[in-house]
């Protein structure tokens, strides 16, 4: 696994779109998303908080990481 400072701007780029992608698809679940895609999440994300996270929720914390890495690669909102 890397450190943070071995990740490069593009790794970053790229994980913020998937993760867009992947929010997106909890936002509006009836769009098509990756079923076994979103199951990993909740189910990562569930162990982390300790219950099962709802669409909104699992929505909510993939937009932080999205705006965690955004400011990790200078962008500013």
């Amino acid at each position: 696994m890397r450190s943070d400072d071995e990740y490069t701007h593009q790794d970053r780029v790229l994980t913020i779109g998937v993760l867009a992608r992947l929010a997106g698809w909890f936002l509006a679940p009836e769009a098509g998303g990756d079923e076994a895609m979103m199951d990993r999440y909740r189910r990562d994300l569930g162990h982390d908080i300790g219950h099962v996270p709802t669409n909104e929720e699992c929505h909510q914390h993939l937009e932080a990481q999205v705006v965690r890495l955004r400011h990790s690669i200078g962008e500013r909102w």
